[in-house]
């Protein structure tokens, strides 16, 4: 009988470990969890790429990268409208930025502007 309850407990543990894996847990989007990297593309030509992480369990839109202080670079140095949708957990790339002559250096700042997707 003893035997019987040990074993009874032991798959109602088990039961519910695996009842709270399922269960997911919410992660806030807010700027410790959506980050940005900048990446140096490879190829012919030589370019920057933005890339934007979604570390929350929310999906994310970004709506507006600004580029500033712009020297050397092909793109217009302002912000731009963008729509770019970030899964949880999802990395994607937001802006290309490529110099205006591959020949010389180039340097600009930016920053991106995010909000959490509709109905989330």
């Amino acid at each position: 009988m003893a035997r019987s309850f040990a074993l009874l407990a032991l798959a109602a543990t088990g039961a519910l470990g695996c009842a709270s894996a399922a269960q997911r847990v919410y992660i806030a989007p807010s700027t410790d969890t959506v980050l940005t990297t900048l990446e140096e593309g490879r190829g012919d030509m030589p370019a920057h790429l933005i890339w934007v992480e979604n570390r929350s369990s929310v999906l994310i839109t970004v709506y507006s990268v600004a580029l500033r202080n712009c020297e050397n670079i092909r793109q217009a140095c302002e912000p731009r409208p963008v729509n770019v949708t970030v899964q949880p957990g999802q990395r994607r790339m937001v802006l290309r930025v490529d110099p205006r002559s591959p020949n010389l250096g180039s340097t600009f700042g930016y920053s991106f502007a995010w909000r959490p997707a509709a109905g989330t």
